[in-house]
């Protein structure tokens, strides 16, 4: 049957832009698909990383040593803006009973930002160590060395790390220690589990608060390759840190457990960074590492 020629004309008419239109929608739609492919890439691997830290819609507790004087008087330096040029002024504040520490305030705050990456919607309760007590109603993250973060160590499983107090950290699955000796500082971040709930909880802690900050920084930057390597299992991860060049130095000393061998293989510059071998003086760094080291 012969189409009318009006009727033709508009078709050929309308062809050629119906045909682009439907390519450049096609072009849209997997132009969106590798977005979601790549936001998916950046986004799953941490979450899997955090568990339940970051899947689960319940509060989770973030806990922090709590510091004080007896007399409760805290004192600042501020701008006195009445007098000429601004000089320094302290002020004293009263009735404060508890402060944290910089360096562990900075921590949470590295570990807020993670949890703000890969999960927006959870809620978070700033709680003290001395707050949170020996009760285990909640998921938490444990920032700093105070005795939630060891009770956490103790109690959870599986038991990988244990603290030697002052001035240690020592595997309990090989033999390694890791001392704070010779201008070496080390940070530790552990991912276990409390049955019979199987609740989840992280520490980060470290030999001094240098290396606490250092160990959360360094969580917080590498969380997408950690996620790749180790998946959603539980973990312990000892980081090295300068506490003379900052909280971004850390290197990978010791990582249990180890990545299987494929993966190290498909993420080999990744792993290389994290353990310090691709970077610039990697060889002191390298051979600064403790004997024995599963990182190596």
């Amino acid at each position: 049957m012969q189409m009318p020629e009006g009727f033709a004309l508009l078709v050929d008419t309308w062809k050629q832009p119906l045909l682009w239109a439907l390519a450049g929608a096609a072009a849209g739609g997997l132009i969106v698909l590798i977005w979601l492919g790549l936001r998916w890439r950046r986004r799953w691997p941490p979450r899997s990383l955090l568990g339940r830290l970051a899947s689960d819609r319940s509060t989770i507790a973030v806990i922090l040593r709590g510091l004080f004087v007896p007399t409760n008087e805290f004192f600042s330096r501020d701008l006195d803006f009445a007098e000429a040029g601004n000089p320094l002024t302290v002020r004293k504040w009263v009735n404060i009973p508890e402060v944290y520490d910089a360096a562990d305030a900075r921590a949470a705050s590295d570990l807020l930002g993670l949890l703000l990456d890969t999960a927006p919607g959870r809620m978070v309760a700033l709680r003290s160590a001395e707050a949170a007590g020996k009760g285990w109603s909640e998921e938490a993250i444990a920032v700093g060395t105070h005795f939630k973060s060891l009770q956490i160590l103790e109690n959870c499983e599986p038991r990988l790390v244990a603290f030697r107090h002052p001035d240690a950290f020592r595997s309990l699955v090989s033999r390694d220690i890791f001392e704070a000796k010779r201008g070496a500082d080390y940070g530790l971040i552990y991912k276990g589990h409390l049955p019979p709930g199987r609740k989840t909880y992280l520490v980060v802690m470290g030999l001094s608060p240098a290396a606490t900050e250092g160990a959360a920084r360094f969580l917080r930057l590498n969380a997408l390759t950690l996620g790749t390597l180790i998946g959603g299992a539980p973990f312990a991860a000892i980081v090295a840190i300068d506490p003379k060049l900052g909280p971004e130095t850390g290197t990978l000393r010791w990582l249990y457990p180890r990545p299987p061998w494929w993966r190290r293989i498909l993420n080999r510059t990744a792993w290389q960074r994290l353990t310090g071998k691709g970077a610039r003086g990697a060889e002191t760094s390298v051979a600064a590492r403790p004997e024995g080291s599963a990182a190596s």
